[in-house]
């Protein structure tokens, strides 16, 4: 459908606009400053869904083919990533934390859903704005976890235990957050 094509250029924009962030050319550097799969890839995902729909809602962006059996809704599309990104942690990486989810242990690409929510969380606690105008802004010169740290207050161990903590909520009240 057109509303998922559009949303994956979007995702891959904002890898981009991540990458844009990271001054190194040293490959090991650069993959160390990109963080965890959970907050690259994660974030790209969310700000992908969350940028369509906003492109879609001001008319920025064209519906196209968007109608139909695969209606884009943001929240359904969400809820969807939360419930499949649940699934795929208990099928594809049981007892795996979502830390640990790597490039090379994707956990059945995990990491995309629940990192899509991770950022969705960070985002409900600290504005939608902060990711670019904070930690990007920070990223080259203080690393990942240290410009986590100056973005969000809290460290990434102390960000894995509120988050854990939320996924445990129903899901009512995690879809309450968008």
């Amino acid at each position: 459908p057109g509303a998922d094509g559009q949303k994956t250029l979007f995702h891959e924009y904002f890898h981009a606009v991540q990458l844009a962030h990271i001054f190194s050319e040293d490959r090991a550097k650069r993959d160390e400053l990109k963080g965890p799969i959970w907050f690259h890839e994660g974030g790209a995902e969310y700000m992908a869904q969350y940028g369509s729909r906003n492109a879609r809602l001001s008319s920025t962006l064209q519906q196209v083919n968007a109608e139909g059996r695969w209606p884009f809704v943001f929240e359904e599309k969400m809820e969807q990533k939360m419930r499949h990104g649940l699934e795929k942690m208990l099928s594809a990486c049981p007892g795996v934390s979502m830390k640990d989810i790597t490039y090379e242990n994707r956990c059945d690409g995990a990491g995309y859903d629940i990192g899509a929510w991770a950022h969705a969380y960070l985002a409900s606690k600290f504005g939608h704005d902060v990711l670019l105008d904070t930690y990007y802004a920070k990223l080259d010169e203080l690393g990942w976890e240290d410009a986590f740290i100056e973005t969000y207050g809290m460290t990434t161990d102390e960000f894995y235990g509120e988050f854990d903590a939320f996924l445990q909520l129903p899901l009512s009240e995690q879809i309450a957050i968008l």
